[in-house]
């Protein structure tokens, strides 16, 4: 397997606080990580490191072999490294489709203002139309593609930031805590549709999670964090049988039911 992405000893203090304390992770090319412990542990501060969101205060983070730990977060961007948020972050009084077609504007490089459609040409617009219509289907979000985002049911606005993300076409996409909120149908879906995404795409993801079930029938390795340490790393089984990480996150009936 190629390796994508290696963070090497990467510390973040915020005052006296170690939030990340000497932190290294490998992804590999086509590979789901899962990155979870409990609240506070400090895996939303590594998705924010690794997008450039924090810098930190040693370490490395190295992309295609090449040092990015000093890039700001649009390059990281542009290299293929994209992140969505806790917060669902949409336009809500804009459509499915607008909020896609907006993704796609920036992507190809054009203005956030610029009319889109005056932009390009007539052979460029029908392949924007198509990249549109993929990302809606690939999303499950085409009953819904001309309703307003803030209308949508929680579980879909958080389907539509993903679909958003995708029209950067990301070689690592980082997905922080995306279940949360959704009911069990929501849920069920969007196991579904990174499977598919997977299967149709080369992508990496990192997902931080607490959503047990989906970590576990997605990941191919799971990283478990603690007071900004990582206490285990392994394929799923093995963290549901890790002593340390039911003591410190599962607890033993999760660690059971996992």
């Amino acid at each position: 397997m190629n390796k994508l992405l290696e963070v090497k000893n990467v510390v973040k203090k915020f005052g006296g606080l170690t939030a990340i304390n000497n932190f290294s992770l490998e992804v590999y090319k086509n590979e789901m990580i899962g990155l979870i412990g409990p609240n506070g542990a400090g895996k939303t501060t590594c998705l924010n490191i690794i997008t450039a969101f924090l810098k930190p205060n040693s370490g490395k983070i190295l992309f295609e072999e090449k040092d990015i730990t000093n890039l700001s977060s649009n390059k990281k961007a542009c290299k293929g490294i994209v992140r969505t948020f806790q917060a669902n972050n949409v336009f809500k009084d804009m459509t499915v489709r607008e909020n896609i077609l907006i993704g796609l504007n920036n992507s190809e490089g054009v203005g956030f203002w610029t009319p889109i459609y005056t932009f390009f040409g007539k052979n460029q617009t029908a392949t924007l139309d198509y990249k549109v219509d993929q990302i809606i289907k690939t999303m499950s979000l085409d009953e819904y593609r001309n309703i307003r985002a803030g209308s949508l049911p929680h579980g879909f606005q958080r389907l539509l930031g993903i679909a958003v993300a995708l029209t950067t076409r990301p070689k690592l996409l980082l997905l922080d805590e995306p279940f949360t909120g959704m009911i069990t149908e929501e849920s069920e879906l969007l196991v579904s549709i990174i499977k598919k995404l997977r299967k149709e795409r080369e992508i990496s993801i990192i997902m931080v999670e607490h959503n047990m079930k989906a970590v576990m029938e997605l990941c191919d390795r799971i990283v478990v964090l603690n007071f900004g340490s990582k206490i285990a790393e392994g394929i799923p089984i093995e963290i549901q049988n890790n002593k340390d990480v039911i003591d410190a996150y599962l607890g033993i009936d999760e660690g059971e039911k996992v």
